[in-house]
């Protein structure tokens, strides 16, 4: 009997049991890739034709919410593959590339103190 049948026993619980043929949607488990690893590669410098959700947040630092507002507003290309939203590299690379520095402005005028030059 292995602990998890013991710990189950002790709360009066079932164990949860397989039947063959019953038809289970849970995903293969993930490859453990090392800590700030994105897993996109094995192989150095090799760019992929498309990225999760989750890989561009981490690859961009945007938000979740901020992704899947650029991909509605038309500003990340996408690829569906059944239930999958997978966003294309060379998108998330355009949104990303630096553009051309924008001149400043003037911008706002600095506050005098409240002092009134006469």
């Amino acid at each position: 009997m292995s602990a998890a049948e013991d710990i189950y026993r002790e709360l009066g619980l079932r164990l949860p049991s397989y039947r063959p043929g019953r038809y289970y949607t849970t995903c293969p488990p993930a490859r453990a890739n090392p800590p700030g690893s994105t897993g996109l590669s094995d192989y150095e410098g090799a760019k992929p034709l498309s990225v999760t959700v989750a890989t561009a947040r981490k690859l961009s630092g945007l938000g979740n919410t901020t992704i899947w507002r650029l991909i509605r507003e038309r500003q990340l290309e996408t690829v569906h593959v059944g239930r999958c939203t997978l966003i294309t590299f060379r998108s998330l690379e355009a949104l990303l590339a630096p553009s051309k520095p924008q001149p400043r402005g003037r911008g706002r005028p600095r506050k005098t103190g409240g002092l009134v030059a006469s």
